[in-house]
């Protein structure tokens, strides 16, 4: 039964764009799968600040450099941060495919807590 409940958090994780190391215990999937929590799966957004982050919306803060490159997932709270206009759009890609020194910023849990 473990077996089959890690291929599934494997394929869910795989759906969304994330590489799986090939020893990976199934506690560690469920960690995974929890952070990637209003992922929609599929190209995120590589982003920059045009604006100071103060601005960004309070969930929003872990952005907070204009000398930095972001990744953001593709899910609603993305498309909110975007949709404030203080981030440019540099690109869309999967996570896997991320250009190096690109910081990963996942959905905040607490955007996901207010929207329940």
């Amino acid at each position: 039964m473990a077996k089959s409940k890690k291929a599934s958090l494997v394929k869910e994780l795989k759906s969304k764009g994330i590489d799986i190391p090939s020893k990976v215990t199934v506690e560690a999937l469920e960690s995974l799968l929890q952070t990637t929590e209003g992922d929609l799966g599929g190209k995120g957004y590589v982003v920059r600040l045009l604006k100071p982050y103060t601005r960004l919306p309070k969930h929003a803060h872990a952005i907070n450099s204009l000398k930095e490159t972001y990744w953001l997932p593709n899910s609603l709270w993305a498309e909110e941060v975007i949709s404030s206009q203080i981030l440019a759009v540099i690109t869309r890609c999967e996570r896997a495919k991320a250009p190096k020194g690109v910081r990963v910023i996942e959905v905040p849990r607490e955007y996901n807590d207010r929207n329940e």
